[in-house]
């Protein structure tokens, strides 16, 4: 009978799946109420053995499954409803109603028997006790899967040798029909027989005891064989139901809170049964892919999108309207935000919290380094654990930091549930010691490639959550961090075999990529950064070639791999710009060794850099100016230090060093004619954006982020260049009487209406950029970025208005603000409407907003440089009679100083036209004279008065509050004083 029944359940599990019978079988068994009245028997329980039933329980499950999906799909809410009900109740009530196809109840079938059901021979396990507790019927069912069974004791033999008996029995095996290699005890009696066919007398009786523990040994073997396919099969039944009910019913009906009290006794149940040490890791390997499922589920209930975050933390007053909106993807109603972020959702699940991480971290202890893919599931699952802990940065969306935030942004920014839970799982982890701790390095250094990979990535994480550094210590004491950073050079040669056309496996290059990154977060530390220099980390990136390797911009479509300059860009010089970055941020500016060793790294690869900076592209594409940004934030930051440069000089080694970073330099300013705001026409409109990216095909909306990202980017740059001529003028320790002097004194540039028509200064961009600029281009970037930043202004207050009162738009709209493929549509609700609006508006106001911030910061650091330049020309400078350059003059008047320093010629060559340097000469008189006529032409009261309006309507309140003013007035008294 127990055959017969699991032949049954196979039956209809094969009718359920075959694309030609499914839907009449599903419809007839849905009819009489089939699989409502099976499950309410789960788990199966019989007097006979509980594994005899597993079979049945599985292909009844497996057949549930292709239901529930079925009634999903086709939008039979209340048959999906009624079965996830039964499975997911604690007590589920087996006389309800049940629907029918057209959704209607017939009280009829009701009356059906147990008969009916075909379960008589089973005992009813409804309500469920596990542990005499009553518990979910999904988790009565895990519970009935046993994950612990003894193998078989190894064989005694007196006379066989057992490894040849091993290698016979490994002979006779054979697979069944379910794919099983079972050994066939009979072959193996007969062969033995066979073998010992002449013995007699006394050795006949051991010969016969051992042949027949052989073959019982063999029996048992089998037994435990088929016993664990049979619970494994029930375990991956019971996983593709869990996996559709989180994924493929409709989320309304699970949702919020009982989503998230679900998810954790699943976890719980699950790192339970693996923890006991009798369980089977034949049955355990499995339930690693499920934690880590499940766990991907529980972040997304946890885990608040950014514009869900942002609408509650920028103002309160919009709220009330999106109550009710699908915002999360596991959790379909503001509401739940709102708990989460104001109430603390995390503070009431933390017991709940760590005894899920307790139980994971005891899983990666117990698993065995072999297993690398349950490793890399566990992985996998701890870092999607961690962040839930991380909290999501607001975007700024307000043009004045003195916004007044809503009473839910104060509650959210407190130091509350984020930073609690973030502590508690440090403590955590640190609980475990130097155990765990060696675990995840060891797997980091020489684990498998996947593995490797997300070991690394649980390495960021937890050092950003350790805030006793415990971890960072570890890594340093024991070595692990030395043989990461020694790796580089084993790893340049593999990097440089992957820029070929057709590279290996790429696994090479996300390896590199990720220690990359896991030392950018090692470096956000002062502590980090300087156990890092202190390692060499800088020493081993100057040794590697790979970044010579430079390929050339490819206009080719790219396909599933990425291109060679795509792989070159992201992911082997963009991780080691950002760790540059991140190392030079922790030491401060002020750190001569810090810069010196990133200064080494690029005056090593000084031509990777000097391409980048000629910014020759014939179209600029989103990644070409991703690195420019990056390139121009390293060189900015390293090579401006005085101390720096004397350390360079005192090394044999690197006498032409300084000649190089000059030209670095010289390099970056040739960039500011380049990128300068125009105020009669954009850079780029969006199409000329997507099609330098070959992205033609993408939507309007997406080739109107595009060219929005890459607007920021080019200010980006824009303000590294800034950034270095204000640092050069300020550099510490200038005496009085000199300056700084980067620029030539004319304001041509300054009355030009765009910058790029300009023949004079256009002629010599590309050929010659040891030609100083003129002080004029500073004028005119001043002037254009004041009326951009004026314009922005404008549109923000405008979106921003129209952001606080979307509920008051109407549909037309509302249409607005999406084309494309997010196309507002008319049978999306008006919650759906405002909330997509709000989404966009939100998005771009974020843009609008730190585009903002850019200009105004490239305004400021305008009128610092340019009021240097005319207080040093306008009152130091003493007229001269001969015309003589201000840059020969310097370098005519430093000879001797370089001489005295033993200077070599290329060196001095390099200073002689650099222009970069402090000068004390002066001008002639016709040049004074026309520079004052510009001056007053240019640096008008038009533009002084924007500036002022400029500050009045975006920086008061801030932290710089005045500065404008200041300059402003001390540029009236300059103009007043000097030129009349």
């Amino acid at each position: 009978m127990p055959k017969l029944a699991e032949l049954a359940y196979h039956m209809v599990y094969v009718l359920s799946t075959n694309s030609q019978t499914y839907g009449p079988t599903l419809r007839y068994l849905r009819m009489h109420d089939f699989f409502y009245r099976q499950c309410q028997h789960l788990p199966f329980q019989s007097q006979l053995s509980e594994d005899s039933l597993l079979m049945h329980q599985s292909w009844l499950l497996k057949s549930v499954v292709v239901e529930l999906r079925v009634t999903s799909v086709n939008r039979q809410r209340s048959h999906a409803q009624r079965m996830m009900n039964l499975l997911l109740s604690e007590s589920p009530d087996t006389q309800s109603k049940f629907a029918q196809m057209d959704g209607g109840f017939d009280p009829d079938y009701v009356t059906f028997g147990d008969d009916y059901s075909g379960a008589s021979h089973l005992r009813s396990a409804n309500p469920a006790f596990v542990d005499g507790q009553v518990c979910r019927k999904l988790s009565s069912i895990l519970s009935s899967v046993d994950f612990s069974f003894g193998y078989p004791g190894a064989l005694e033999l007196e006379v066989f040798s057992k490894a040849a008996v091993e290698l016979l029995m490994e002979n006779c095996e054979q697979r069944n029909e379910q794919g099983l290699a079972l050994c066939n005890v009979k072959l193996l009696h007969r062969i033995l027989l066979r073998e010992c066919s002449g013995m007699t007398g006394a050795q006949s009786a051991i010969i016969a005891r051992d042949i027949q523990q052989i073959c019982s040994n063999a029996v048992e073997r089998n037994a435990y064989k088929e016993t664990i396919y049979r619970r494994r099969q029930a375990f991956d039944a019971w996983r593709q139901t869990i996996e559709i009910l989180l994924t493929a019913c409709p989320l309304d009906l699970l949702d919020g809170e009982r989503r998230q009290k679900l998810l954790f006794e699943l976890l719980q149940d699950l790192l339970d049964k693996v923890s006991k040490s009798d369980a089977v890791s034949e049955l355990t390997s499995p339930v690693a892919g499920v934690i880590l499922t499940l766990m991907a589920h529980l972040t997304q209930c946890f885990v608040t999108p950014q514009s869900a975050y942002d609408q509650l933390t920028d103002h309160a007053q919009y709220v009330s309207m999106l109550d009710g909106q699908n915002a999360l993807p596991g959790s379909h109603d503001i509401s739940t935000i709102l708990g989460e972020v104001v109430t603390g959702s995390r503070t009431q699940y933390a017991s709940s919290f760590q005894v899920v991480l307790r139980g994971l971290l005891d899983h990666v202890m117990r698993s065995s380094s072999s297993a690398q893919r349950v490793r890399a599931y566990l992985y996998g699952a701890l870092l999607y654990y961690l962040e839930i802990a991380r909290k999501p940065k607001p975007l700024e969306i307000s043009a004045s930091a003195s916004v007044e935030r809503s009473v839910a942004s104060r509650l959210a920014n407190r130091e509350s549930e984020y930073e609690r839970l973030a502590k508690e799982n440090a403590d955590t982890l640190n609980s475990y010691g130097q155990n765990l701790m060696d675990i995840i390095c060891r797997d980091a250094c020489d684990g498998h490639d996947v593995g490797r990979m997300l070991a690394l990535a649980c390495l960021d994480v937890i050092l950003t959550d350790d805030y006793r550094q415990a971890w960072l210590n570890h890594l340093s004491s024991k070595g692990y961090l030395q043989h990461i950073i020694e790796m580089f050079l084993k790893d340049d040669a593999q990097l440089q075999a992957l820029l070929l056309p057709q590279p290996e496996p790429l696994r090479a290059l996300y390896i590199f990529q990720s220690k990359i990154c896991m030392l950018t977060k090692t470096a956000a530390t002062l502590h980090g950064a300087r156990i890092l220099l202190e390692c060499g980390v800088m020493s081993r990136l100057v040794e590697c070639s790979v970044f010579d390797l430079r390929p050339e911009p490819d206009r080719a479509m790219e396909g599933f791999i990425p291109s060679v300059l795509t792989r070159y860009r992201q992911q082997i010089l963009f991780p080691v710009l950002r760790l540059c970055l991140s190392l030079l941020t922790s030491f401060g500016s002020g750190n001569q060794f810090a810069a010196s060793q990133v200064l080494k790294f690029i005056v090593a690869h000084a031509d990777v850099f000097m391409s980048i900076l000629r910014d020759r592209h014939s179209v600029l594409t989103l990644e070409s100016l991703q690195e420019l940004q990056l390139t121009t934030a390293v060189v900015c930051r390293a090579a401006v230090d005085d101390g720096v440069e004397e350390f360079l000089l005192s090394d044999a080694v690197h006498t032409e060093s300084l000649g190089t970073i000059r030209r670095l330099q010289r390099q970056m300013f040739a960039l500011l004619p380049k990128y300068c705001p125009s105020e009669k026409q954009p850079k780029r409109t969006p199409e000329q954006a997507a099609g330098g990216l070959g992205l033609d095909a993408r939507s309007e909306e997406e080739r109107a982020d595009l060219a929005v990202q890459m607007q920021i980017i080019t200010e980006e740059i824009l303000a590294n260049v800034i950034t270095l001529c204000r640092t050069l003028i300020a550099k510490p320790g200038a005496k009085s009487k000199e300056a700084q002097i980067l620029f030539e004194p004319s304001l041509a540039e300054g009355m030009a209406r765009n910058l790029r028509g300009f023949e004079d200064l256009t002629g010599n961009l590309g050929n010659n950029s040891s030609r100083p600029l003129n002080l004029g281009v500073i004028v005119y970037l001043l002037s254009a970025s004041a009326h951009l930043f004026m314009t922005t202004l404008e549109s923000h207050k405008q979106l921003y208005h129209k952001y606080l009162n979307v509920a008051d738009m109407s549909t037309e709209v509302l249409k607005e603000f999406y084309v494309g493929e997010k196309r507002i549509s008319d049978k999306m609700s008006m919650q759906q409407r405002n909330q997509m609006v709000s989404q966009r508006l939100g998005f771009i106001l974020h843009f609008k907003s730190k585009e903002l911030q850019l200009l105004s910061y490239v305004i400021e650091n305008c009128m610092l440089i340019l009021w240097h330049h005319l207080e040093f020309f306008l009152v130091s400078c003493k007229p001269l009679d001969a015309k003589t350059s201000l840059l020969r003059r310097y370098a005519t008047n430093q000879m001797r100083k370089l001489n005295d320093a033993s200077m070599q010629e290329a060196a001095f060559d390099a200073m002689e036209t650099g222009g970069v340097d402090s000068c004390v000469g002066g001008l002639s008189q016709d040049q004074l004279m026309q520079l004052k006529r510009e001056a007053v032409a240019c640096i008008n009261e038009t533009l002084l008065k924007r500036l002022e309006e400029m500050e009045k309507c975006y920086t008061s309140g801030r932290t710089r509050f005045g500065f404008v003013t200041a300059m402003v007035r001390r540029l009236r008294r300059l103009l007043r004083l000097h030129t009349l």
